[in-house]
């Protein structure tokens, strides 16, 4: 083996023990009992305190009231609504800016991506007194609707992928008497399946994965996933079996749907490159 292919072997060993090494931290931190993690112990684990940490976590306990499986079906919804809407407004946005000539058309695209550069937390206050004076306070309309209807980031991936569309395929289409909707549906998206399919996964594990918007406006009366684990550590005492456990079970939804995608996705792209 040459130099270049141990160099490469061995960054690639590095690269997949970083990787596994919290999730095996975390499984097996899942596995014990909270007296041992106060002590630092997770060299005995168990099956049967695993099933009891994830059910104290899933449904509440003597140690806490959180639920979590409310969080989850919750979080599930929010994710739902944000992969659906989001990602089809950003498909009709960027056929326009693709394929469409209208007035301050330049100027209108850079404005959009320019406001992708504007931290998020400028503009947290400002919506969160905007929507808790709506009534949307913890509501799940009130957790999308800041960030629904538009994602910069897919927007410029979409008109990008729909510019390298031959125009020849366009122009048959148009011969055969296709409207611009028939073009998108029969044209457009059935090409760029991969990429809408690659940008609805990047919206949905976005979605499942917000903290600090759903912390301020749901707060407990909507929690989600990520708010409802982090009422598990208090100011005075943290249940760390439970919060382990909790994020075990928050993973599984998403690397389950991830694992789906990987699998539509892989031989999609493959396909594409070829031909």
């Amino acid at each position: 083996m040459s130099r270049l292919g141990a160099a490469r072997t061995a960054v690639q060993i590095a690269l997949v023990t970083a990787i596994l090494t919290p999730m095996a931290l975390l499984i097996l931190g899942a596995m014990s009992s909270e007296p041992n993690l106060l002590r630092g112990d997770i060299g005995q684990p168990s099956l049967e305190q695993l099933l009891g940490n994830l059910s104290s976590a899933a449904w509440g306990s003597d140690q806490t009231r959180t639920q979590l499986v409310p969080a989850l079906v919750n979080t599930a919804i929010v994710a739902a609504i944000m992969v659906v809407v989001q990602v089809s407004s950003s498909v009709l946005a960027a056929f326009g800016f693709a394929f469409f000539e209208f007035r301050f058309k330049r100027s209108s695209y850079y404005l959009l991506i320019f406001s992708y550069l504007i931290p998020p937390v400028v503009t947290m206050v400002p919506l969160f007194f905007a929507a808790t004076n709506l009534g949307l306070k913890e509501t799940a309309l009130g957790i999308v609707l800041p960030y629904l209807l538009f994602s910069p980031y897919a927007l410029v991936m979409l008109r990008g992928r729909f510019e390298a569309i031959p125009r020849q395929l366009l122009q048959q289409g148009i011969l055969d008497g296709l409207g611009p909707w028939k073009t998108l549906g029969l044209l457009v998206l059935p090409v760029c399946r991969p990429f809408i399919a690659l940008i609805s996964l990047v919206t949905f594990i976005s979605a499942w994965n917000s903290f600090l918007w759903p912390r301020l406006i749901s707060g407990t009366g909507f929690p989600v996933i990520t708010v409802a684990l982090a009422s598990l550590q208090g100011q005075y005492s943290s249940h760390w079996n439970l919060i382990l456990a909790g994020t075990l079970l928050a993973l599984m939804p998403a690397l389950a749907i991830f694992a789906i995608a990987h699998r539509q996705l892989i031989p999609s792209f493959s396909q594409e490159v070829l031909e």
